[in-house]
């Protein structure tokens, strides 16, 4: 945090400095990569004072050339609707930035053709409410320049981190709704500084798309007896015994899809489940290509070809003993990478769909269908960033995107909310370096389940190795999993170290597969399959009560650790405690 805080004082610090630089250093290229944020802004300056003052001290900046006859007053009316006397309160704090930020003398001292910083602000809201628009819920939409434009400096001067073209806002039957919802493409590390800046004042700024890394492994091992036969043996008697209540979904966000049913299965859950979450949620019409739905479309498989076995393949041969058993489990994959023939549509309507939800706001409840102008940016967002994904897959560590990662989340999120059976998402990787952190969605209403990874004796608490570092007791929204054989001894895997009295929502589980290898790539999954069988077995989750479910499953999830154990073995998840009184 110390080291965030230096950079953000040496930005601004460096934007001072630049104030006053020749034209010459404009429109240079992008020297990083990019980085799409999210900030719901708002405009009732004048009432709003607080989130006022910290919009100003934002590092998002515009550049304006002063034209003949201009005045900061006449600048300040004519981009942001305040002036002393259309927003006293809110005109003098503007005033008193844009003289600061350029090194004015006074706000009287502008020149023609001067290059002025200003705030990126939305203008002040101008008009009263009228009863009855249910589109008020919705903010209006304040879109960035293309990620092209921005990355090439057409858009974008990176001397000065300020955009040099005026963002639009859009408003389509809704102006005077009070909220603004920009998206912006910023470079990473003014992202990061932004975050830094505003941290005390409980940013509104997240981090929606990005490059980030992750790491698939698995060691070698000895194929042998499968080492789960006794509770393969145990669930399949219980079956014998009693059905699921209903269908419960995990999903398996991987590499790839393994075989050709598993693109099928997926494609025709998500058309389904599509349809199910925008009713539900009034996110309007899908927008899958149509060769996509026919019964003949095919995926393709090149890694094989270069002699590579996919990882979600090794994934699904190790659920092959307990999805044998019953299909009231249904298993999705999603594929991380735009590699596979299909591949890319899908992440795209993913996105689109995800970024239609984030862009209604509060108005998701509403009821209303989304306005057209979040529907375009949506679509555009999705178009760049499906457009930018890596085509093809490498082996052990590989570059996707954030934004992929939290369109699944979620997905997962808004389908069970819809459907009322919380979710289960499957991550057999981890992110060993990270920018940005990712997280599921707030009052999460499903379990993200994340590998430690198999880095042996590497304790992922203390190097904040990203997904399992979040299942410590704060903010403990995530279940990380070990590898371990029965007795609790650990194998092929990293391992949490925290004191005793203190939480951590995970398991030790067998990741043993009878063909071979060894890791927790196959323990995440199987966790995840047996903790979503059990959840079959209980009745559905109204929508009053699911803000809340995560809170009580929590305290399932520490019931079924040992306490009375010892090491390791005090968190192996046994069938036996999972499935008592069923």
């Amino acid at each position: 945090m110390f080291e965030l805080v230096r950079m953000s004082v040496l930005l601004r610090a460096a934007i001072l400095a630049t104030a006053l630089l020749p034209a010459a250093r404009f429109a240079r290229a992008a020297p990083e990569e990019m980085v799409l944020v999210q900030r719901v802004i708002d405009t009732r300056y004048e009432q709003a004072t607080q989130s006022y003052q910290s919009l100003l001290k934002s590092t998002l900046r515009r550049m304006h050339t002063v034209a003949p006859n201009e005045t900061m007053q006449s600048i300040t009316n004519s981009l942001y609707s305040i002036g002393p006397k259309s927003g006293p309160k809110s005109y003098q704090a503007l005033q008193d930035s844009i003289v600061a930020w350029n090194n004015l003398k006074s706000p009287d001292n502008l020149r023609v053709g001067q290059r002025l910083l200003l705030p990126d602000l939305a203008p002040k809201k101008s008009f009263e409410e009228l009863p009855g628009n249910p589109l008020y819920s919705q903010p209006k939409v304040s879109a960035s320049p293309s990620l092209a434009d921005v990355s090439s400096g057409k858009a974008f001067n990176y001397s000065y981190g300020a955009f040099t073209s005026l963002p639009e806002v859009t408003d389509v039957y809704r102006k005077a709704a009070s909220f603004v919802i920009q998206w912006r493409w910023i470079p990473a590390s003014q992202a990061e500084m932004e975050l830094a800046a505003t941290a005390a004042d409980a940013p509104t700024l997240s981090i929606q798309s990005g490059r980030v890394t992750v790491q698939f492994a698995d060691m070698p091992h000895a194929a042998g007896m499968e080492e789960i036969a006794t509770d393969v043996a145990f669930v399949k008697s219980l079956l014998a015994r009693k059905q699921p209540l209903h269908e419960t979904v995990v999903y398996v966000l991987d590499d790839s899809w393994p075989t050709q049913t598993a693109f099928t299965a997926a494609r025709d859950f998500f058309l389904t489940a599509e349809k199910t979450v925008s009713q539900r949620f009034a996110l309007g019409g899908a927008e899958w290509p149509q060769t996509m739905l026919s019964a003949t479309a095919q995926t393709n498989f090149p890694f094989t070809s270069r002699g590579v076995t996919a990882h979600a393949a090794q994934v699904d041969q190790s659920l092959t003993p307990l999805t044998s058993l019953t299909d009231k489990v249904k298993i999705v994959y999603v594929p991380l990478f735009s590699e596979q023939t299909w591949s890319k549509e899908f992440l795209h309507e993913l996105l689109r769909l995800a970024f239609t939800a984030r862009g209604k706001g509060d108005g998701l409840e509403s009821g209303a269908e989304p306005a057209p102008d979040v529907i375009t940016t949506a679509r555009k967002l999705a178009d760049q960033i499906a457009g930018n994904l890596p085509s093809t897959l490498v082996d052990d560590v590989a570059h996707t995107d954030h934004s992929v990662i939290a369109s699944v989340l979620l997905f997962a999120q808004l389908y069970a909310r819809a459907t009322g059976v919380p979710f289960f998402v499957s991550m057999s990787w981890t992110v060993p370096k990270y920018r940005f952190a990712i997280g599921p969605e707030p009052d999460t209403f499903g379990v993200p389940l994340a590998a430690v990874g198999n880095n042996v004796g590497f304790d992922v608490m203390r190097n904040k190795v990203l997904l399992a570092m979040r299942a410590r007791e704060y903010p403990g929204d995530v279940v990380a999993i070990m590898n371990a054989h029965f007795d609790g001894t650990v194998a092929c895997s990293s391992k949490w170290v925290v004191p005793m009295n203190e939480i951590v929502y995970g398991f030790v589980y067998d990741g043993f597969p009878a063909n071979g290898g060894c890791g927790t790539s196959f323990s995440t999954p199987r966790v995840a399959w047996l903790l979503a069988l059990r959840q079959g077995f209980d009745l559905t989750v109204t929508e009053t009560n699911q803000a809340n479910w995560f809170i009580n499953y929590r305290k399932f999830l520490l019931q079924l650790q040992d306490s009375a154990a010892t090491g390791f073995q005090r968190y192996w998840l046994s069938p036996k405690r999972l499935f008592d009184a069923i």
